[in-house]
């Protein structure tokens, strides 16, 4: 049974300078946790670390505790993690179903990946580089969702997007934990976010500075406006 994934004291450098500090998280199976923070407060390169794209300088990363930090990019992916990035890279003269394809080549898997999104089932062959941007978006997280992970990292994936489409796609985030993911989301719409998240980070020049419930956070708007400018002490909800 998954466990989900817990990041111990994680410090990753761009550059030479530290961008994530000591950063600790707990992201049960089962649950969305949500991570907040300004532009530039270190989210991309947290998660980008996590999934092996760039190099920590310490600290833990266990997925169902078995620590992957010393793991590469593919043997992270192959041990259950999966990472949509910013950006919904596609492969424009692909089809919708070949994209999917590219993850894994299990005709079910794929199935059942397209079946998340009922919008892409009949445009399966059509060229993902002719989608709206929403769609776009789908056919990434399907793509993602086709290896079956055992914990998903999401970033800014409402990025370019109206929100009506975030609307659309968020309720699917929170299906996926409900049927055991861990998801660690990474989202601007903040409030949308809470609303279907367990529990919450608010990440400020790469440290956590507040913690708590999903509830907690949305019911507290100035403490979270608070941690974002860097003026509030760690929290932690119950």
């Amino acid at each position: 049974m998954s466990t989900g994934l817990e990041i111990g004291d994680l410090t990753v450098p761009r550059a030479g300078f530290p961008i994530v500090r000591g950063v600790s998280l707990h992201i049960p199976a089962g649950e969305v946790t949500v991570l907040l923070g300004a532009n530039g407060a270190g989210k991309t390169t947290l998660l980008e670390a996590l999934s092996g794209l760039i190099p920590a300088t310490s600290g833990t990363v266990e997925l169902d505790g078995v620590d992957i930090a010393g793991f590469g990019r593919v043997q992270r992916a192959l041990s259950g993690l999966g990472h949509v990035e910013q950006g919904r890279h596609v492969f424009g003269e692909l089809t919708v179903a070949e994209n999917v394809e590219v993850a894994t080549g299990e005709a079910g898997a794929i199935d059942r990946a397209l079946a998340m999104f009922p919008e892409l089932v009949p445009r399966r062959d059509v060229l993902a580089g002719s989608l709206s941007g929403g769609e776009q978006q789908m056919v990434v997280i399907a793509r993602a969702l086709a290896r079956n992970p055992k914990a998903l990292l999401l970033d800014e994936m409402s990025l370019g997007l109206a929100p009506v489409i975030v609307q659309r796609l968020l309720p699917i985030v929170r299906t996926l934990a409900d049927e055991g993911v861990a998801v660690l989301l990474v989202e601007q719409y903040a409030n949308l976010a809470l609303g279907i998240g367990n529990s919450a980070y608010v990440l400020n020049r790469g440290a956590v500075v507040l913690q708590g419930t999903a509830r907690e956070l949305a019911e507290n708007p100035d403490s979270v406006r608070d941690a974002y400018l860097g003026t509030s002490a760690v929290t932690t909800g119950g």
